[in-house]
């Protein structure tokens, strides 16, 4: 469905994104995690065509992303951005009833409409049809945004894409499992799904595979209990972590123990990594 090839993006002196290729399916949900500034928001931006890689080529269904119109890619592919700015005092269902642009000929049809009406039940959002879209918390604007993708590729053709870029970032645990639930249940509708996280659990429950990045490069990518090790996550992170089975799921969990503190061997000039020593009372 995404099959993006030695993708790398350089603004100035700056490098983003070096060689990086991933493909993501029909019927995927692909977790994208690593440490702030690992290049996860840039390649969202890249797999969205939002922005144009200095190197490489981007194919979505077979085709190059550059050979679909605008239109054509918008009726296919939803993005939720992580900051989405919005000042006017639109009504929420407004809002939501913007995602049907791409398919409106001059005039909305009774469809559109119903499409805007599950979109919004499908993210808790109904309630907020009639409130003023700036009124809202930053965890229900995500959602009414998460509701407008929806509902521009509700009935898109077969060859769909929805990239989230940390959707759950301002919601309350109930609604991280809800946003989660359906981007699976998007992937399970025959849609390919990228999704940043930060939250290494919500991402080994229910990515069908995570992809970790560090520095601008694809550091690993692979099903959760093949990528969450403690080494990776003390390479990647600087963390101290445990990864044991899920005692309910089919899938990993991570316990994280704290940072790790590194210091340099004064004999090779080697990093030296080890946990933060502990006592009873507290951290040393």
């Amino acid at each position: 469905m995404i099959d993006a090839r030695s993708i790398s993006v350089r603004i100035g002196d700056a490098t983003l994104l070096l060689d990086v290729s991933i493909s993501v399916e029909a019927g995927e949900v692909v977790v994208v995690v690593g440490p702030n500034g690992a290049g996860k928001s840039t390649l969202l931006r890249v797999l969205a065509g939002e922005i144009a890689p200095s190197a490489g080529q981007v194919d979505f269904a077979g085709r190059r992303s550059t050979d679909w119109t605008a239109r054509q890619l918008a009726e296919r592919r939803g993005v939720v951005a992580q900051h989405s700015e919005l000042s006017f005092p639109f009504p929420c269902y407004d809002v939501v009833l913007l995602g049907r642009t791409p398919h409106v000929d001059g005039r909305e049809r009774p469809r559109d409409h119903a499409i805007t009406r599950m979109a919004m039940s499908a993210t808790d959002t109904r309630a907020y049809e009639a409130r003023a879209y700036p009124t809202l918390s930053g965890g229900e604007k995500q959602r009414v945004h998460a509701a407008r993708a929806l509902a521009q590729i509700w009935d898109g053709a077969s060859a769909r894409a929805l990239l989230l870029d940390e959707p759950t970032a301002s919601l309350d645990l109930a609604h991280q499992h809800a946003m989660m639930r359906l981007a699976r249940r998007m992937a399970d509708d025959r849609c390919a799904v990228v999704c940043i996280l930060h939250d290494l659990n919500l991402a080994a429950q229910y990515g069908t595979r995570i992809a970790v990045m560090r520095a601008g490069c694809l550091h690993a990518i692979g099903r959760p209990a093949e990528v969450l090790s403690p080494a990776l996550l003390a390479e990647v992170f600087d963390v101290d972590a445990l990864v044991v089975p899920h005692p309910e799921l089919s899938c990993p969990m991570v316990i994280t123990r704290g940072p790790l503190a590194r210091e340099r061997d004064a004999s090779t000039g080697s990093v030296l990594s080890h946990p933060n020593e502990q006592f009873q009372g507290g951290l040393l």
